[in-house]
């Protein structure tokens, strides 16, 4: 992590960084796991004109400043 993103998120107390990915899109979902992020949910959300957003909500865990 920069310098200037980890000045900024100790300031701020963010200790979690989240995301949501397509569920279908296993090389981002490869790609964040290897950045240290986890599936920890399944969001399912209606977008609008019978649209569904069916994601995997995936975080990371921060060292505590």
């Amino acid at each position: 992590m920069s310098a200037f993103v980890e000045e900024l998120r100790t300031g701020l107390g963010i200790r979690e960084l989240w995301l949501t990915v397509n569920r279908h899109d296993a090389g981002s979902i490869a790609f964040y796991r290897r950045l240290g992020f986890a599936v920890t949910g399944e969001p399912v959300r209606d977008i609008g004109k019978g649209f569904v957003m069916d994601d995997f909500r995936m975080a990371k865990q921060l060292d505590t400043p």
